[in-house]
């Protein structure tokens, strides 16, 4: 399952999405986990330094909101 989670979501195949949207129903923090994993990956393509930073300050407020522990001490070690 580590694998699937890992996986890019343009990269899915419809068993995959399958999979991921039955384990999403037994665990809604980790379907929020894996959506801020594609939020913050889209961050990192992002070519305009202003731009990311604007976005980053933006996905903050929803790493807080989600309280999910392992994202809020990524947020710490990026503010600094």
């Amino acid at each position: 399952m580590s694998l699937l989670l890992q996986k890019r979501a343009e990269e899915l195949t419809d068993e995959d999405h399958e999979k991921l949207i039955e384990l999403f129903e037994l665990s809604p923090a980790l379907e929020k986990a894996w959506e801020l994993k594609e939020e913050f990956r889209d961050l990192l393509q992002l070519d305009d330094v202003k731009e990311a930073t604007r976005a980053l300050k933006r996905r903050y407020k929803e790493v807080i909101k989600s309280k999910l522990i392992p994202f809020y001490q990524v947020k710490k070690i990026i503010q600094r």
